[in-house]
């Protein structure tokens, strides 16, 4: 017995269609399991995204209705902004300041 885990999904539903291997003049044969080692790994895999806003302009719609994320996003910001040297404006730390509503 041993315990494969592939690390896409591709290589390992052909295995499983295929089951049986010739390896070495022994058949070696596949099966799937009902668990899995790493869920949190296939979850991550799994997320898609029905409407994704990756433009600037859909962006700033989203970020409109979404108001709690303000300070989140100035901090992440102003993080950026120190890890490159630059000057953080004010009126950026004082959105990184405000309570989310």
């Amino acid at each position: 017995f041993a315990l494969v885990e592939f690390k896409e999904k591709g290589p390992a539903s052909v295995v499983k269609k295929t089951e049986k291997f010739m390896v070495d003049d022994r058949v070696i044969t596949f099966t799937e399991a009902k668990t899995m080692v790493d869920t949190s790994a296939f979850a991550e895999q799994s997320v898609h995204f029905n409407q994704p806003a990756f433009d600037p302009t859909s962006m700033r719609v989203v970020l409109a209705y979404q108001q709690q994320l303000n300070p989140k996003i100035a901090k992440a910001r102003i993080a950026a902004l120190q890890i490159a040297g630059q000057e953080v404006p004010q009126e950026l730390l004082d959105a990184a300041s405000e309570k989310p509503k």
